[in-house]
């Protein structure tokens, strides 16, 4: 995932300075008539240059440069093909038609070149972290779980384990500017945080490896409503800073798989909604009167609970014949006992455990991203 959000960066990025290289040119052209019977296109914009060519007076030219006043004029090609390119003095041509499209200053302060029907939509993304909360936790005690059980065994462990606190979050918001700086959005997201965790082990002098995987996941769909407010810096930045609060619908599951039979084999799935609140600023560069490059950084505060769902639990009773399947429901509970902490379903709040409360996922964190604004 990290690789197409690099090339979309770049690639952004680089179609950003050439849109402001092609913007920055000067465009310039004239139409002339030669006022003189015997006018001389030289070389050079010196009168000491090399004559060469001489136009009759009424020979009509085109000019796209000047050199120290002097005409760069392209003469042909004639019947044998031949181009030719000079200078012609400013005093031997009358300018019919002049069109010069001026070279735009970015640091004039006009920055409402466009103006539109007030409505901007933004679309951006890019890598997210969240603090985690019970359900970053529980995911290590469910692992460290199986790994306890390892070692007592004597076997000799590799422990690939990856903290489950980030991922990668897309957005879309639809900002209606009701002044030329204030406006209100509504946007949608979609967050996808996964890890996947592996357990290597074998018994001393053994040759077959046994493995525990263990594959946590959070998808959140946050729905958001907020406040954005736009500082023009110039006519090619802007700042942006925007605040507000959003209605998280979050989806967890967990997989934890093994070919050793006293792991419990373990799939969990439950999700909930929650509220909280956010806040960024975004620095826009208008390679466009239409369009913008987006860089932000957004922060959030979101600690959500409430977790209802079930979990499918497969024991092995008398391996490998008998395996005894178990299916929890209710409410996602965190537990702490005296061995490694728990994620369980139930459908009263469990007892016999020093610490317990419903799971909460903790989503605060921040997010970076880049993509594109247009106007509308």
């Amino acid at each position: 995932m990290k690789k197409p959000i690099l090339f979309i960066f770049f690639l952004a990025v680089g179609f950003v300075f050439l849109s402001l290289y092609s913007w920055s040119q000067k465009s310039s052209e004239w139409e002339l008539m030669v006022n003189t019977d015997a006018a001389e296109v030289h070389l050079l914009p010196n009168i000491e240059s090399t004559v060469v060519i001489t136009l009759p007076k009424g020979y009509l030219l085109k000019s796209y440069e000047k050199n120290d006043e002097w005409f760069r004029v392209v003469i042909g090609p004639d019947e044998d093909g031949i181009v030719t390119i000079g200078y012609i003095e400013p005093q031997n041509v009358d300018v019919i038609r002049e069109n010069i499209v001026q070279e735009l200053d970015y640091w004039e302060e006009d920055p409402e070149f466009f103006e539109g029907i007030g409505l901007t939509v933004r679309l951006t993304g890019g890598p997210s972290f969240i603090g985690g909360g019970d359900i970053r936790k529980g995911d290590r005690g469910l692992y460290d779980d199986a790994s306890n059980l390892v070692a007592a065994s004597g076997f000799i462990m590799d422990r690939r384990f990856n903290e489950f606190n980030s991922g990668f979050e897309v957005t879309a918001d639809f900002v209606y500017y009701f002044t030329s700086k204030l406006g209100l959005g509504l946007g949608f997201g979609y967050m996808n945080l996964s890890e996947h965790n592996l357990l290597v082990f074998n018994s001393p002098g053994g040759i077959e490896n046994n493995q525990v995987g263990t594959s946590p996941k959070i998808r959140a769909y946050p729905f958001r409503l907020g406040l954005f407010y736009k500082i023009p810096i110039s006519r090619l930045f802007n700042l942006t800073l925007n605040g507000g609060a959003a209605l998280y619908l979050a989806k967890y599951t967990y997989l934890r798989s093994s070919n050793w039979y006293p792991i419990d084999l373990i799939n969990q799935k439950a999700n909930t909604t929650g509220i909280g609140v956010h806040g960024g600023i975004s620095f826009e560069i208008n390679f466009h009167p239409r369009a913008a490059l987006i860089l932000e950084g957004r922060g959030r505060y979101a600690k959500i609970s409430g977790f209802t769902g079930n979990s499918y639990i497969k024991r092995s009773i008398d391996p490998p014949l008998l395996i005894d399947e178990i299916e929890e429901k209710g409410t996602l509970y965190y537990l702490e006992g005296e061995g490694a902490t728990l994620l369980a379903f139930s459908e009263q709040k469990p007892s016999d455990y020093k610490t317990v409360r419903e799971a909460i996922l903790d989503l605060s964190g921040f997010v970076f991203q880049a993509g594109l604004k247009v106007k509308f």
